[in-house]
């Protein structure tokens, strides 16, 4: 419901509007990984960590003048880290005898970007479409006020023991959610657009500004599917503020 919501909003102001632009942006998508490993006479080790992230929007630009434009924007955010390891040790005073331990941990986040602002073109905007000067590339600066809705923190293990001497090692899932949060900014872009007919166009675009968030709140804990009471609830609350990262995106336009 709330993505329908938002994506209305942004795509409000077209209506009635001339020289609109919408644009379909990719803002991120990496992937990558880390291996490392560990070996001597006693204990060997080996731990693998995959991270992904995926972050595009839906702008909305609608002309109010040959100059200026009104900006919507919503998108969306979704992060994933996992780590897999796999230990043995052997008992110093009992070669023959070793504890293995191997799990999966994975932790995970999505969000959801609404912002507002305002735009100017470097050069203007010919009837056509393209800039006045007659080239096919849009040149433009402008600020924006962006909210995120952050949602929860969702954490998993899946850990697995196998000791001799200890009857008891056996093999658990956990899972922790934690409230998620918000944040605020404000932040200043600049972009290009080139027109590859009077309708499509191709471009990217930087942004860089001032950002708070405000994560956390109530954990819930479960483990093997069954949530824990009592003493296991907890709070947490992370504050952060200052320069968010410069981002870069990469887009596809489309003049209505």
């Amino acid at each position: 419901m709330k993505t329908i919501l938002m994506f209305t909003l942004l795509l409000l102001p077209l209506l009635g509007s001339s020289q609109s632009v919408l644009s379909l942006r990719l803002n991120q998508f990496a992937g990558g990984g880390i291996n490392s490993s560990y070996q001597d006479d006693y204990y060997e080790s080996d731990v693998n960590i995959k991270l992904r992230v995926l972050s595009c929007d839906l702008v909305a630009d609608f002309n109010t003048s040959e100059t200026k434009f009104f900006r919507t924007r919503a998108g969306i955010t979704r992060w994933s880290a996992q780590e897999e390891y796999t230990s043995s040790s052997t008992d110093f005073f009992n070669p023959g005898t070793s504890r293995t331990q191997a799990g999966i941990y994975r932790v995970r986040q999505t969000s959801m970007t609404f912002a507002l602002g305002f735009g100017h073109y470097i050069t203007g905007v010919a009837a056509d479409g393209t800039e006045k000067n007659g080239s096919k590339f849009r040149t433009y600066i402008g600020g924006q006020l962006p909210f995120t809705a952050l949602g929860k923190i969702v954490s998993e293990s899946n850990d697995s023991i196998t000791d001799p001497d200890n009857p008891f090692a056996e093999s658990q899932v956990r899972t922790t959610k934690m409230d998620g949060g918000f944040s605020i900014g404000i932040k200043g872009f600049g972009g290009v657009r080139y027109m590859v007919s009077k309708k499509l166009g191709i471009g990217a675009e930087v942004s860089y500004g001032f950002q708070y968030a405000r994560v956390g709140g109530e954990e819930e804990y479960y483990r093997d599917g069954r949530q824990l009471n009592g003493d296991n609830n907890g709070k947490t609350n992370v504050n952060l503020f200052g320069f968010a990262p410069v981002t870069t995106s990469a887009s596809i336009s489309l003049a209505l």
